[in-house]
């Protein structure tokens, strides 16, 4: 009687080993997604500039053309976004007290 239970459990313990290694495989995979160029980029900047992608993201409407800026070096971009925060300051009035027209 002994050995029917000791090998009943060695039977579910391999069992659940088993599930446990399929449960860290799917763990895995969902962690491992590649992220997008935008993600990656996102991590390295500020939240103003990161404010600012979104909305130049949401400007261009055209997702090649938004995708074609992510490819540019990721100063030129950061330069780019500060730009037009200083640009959209101007327009609000947030700087010097003036409101200009938006110039990109």
């Amino acid at each position: 009687m002994l050995n029917g239970c000791n090998s009943n459990d060695n039977d579910t313990l391999k069992n659940n080993v088993k599930q446990s290694k399929s449960r860290v495989k799917r763990d895995i995979s969902e962690e491992e997604k590649p992220k997008s160029k935008e993600e990656l980029l996102k991590e390295k900047l500020t939240e103003d500039q990161k404010t600012h992608l979104d909305w130049l993201k949401t400007a261009l409407t055209d997702e090649e053309k938004f995708d074609k800026f992510l490819e540019y070096d990721e100063d030129k971009i950061k330069s780019a976004l500060d730009n037009i925060k200083t640009q959209l300051d101007k327009c609000n009035g947030n700087e010097d007290g003036k409101k200009i027209p938006l110039k990109l």
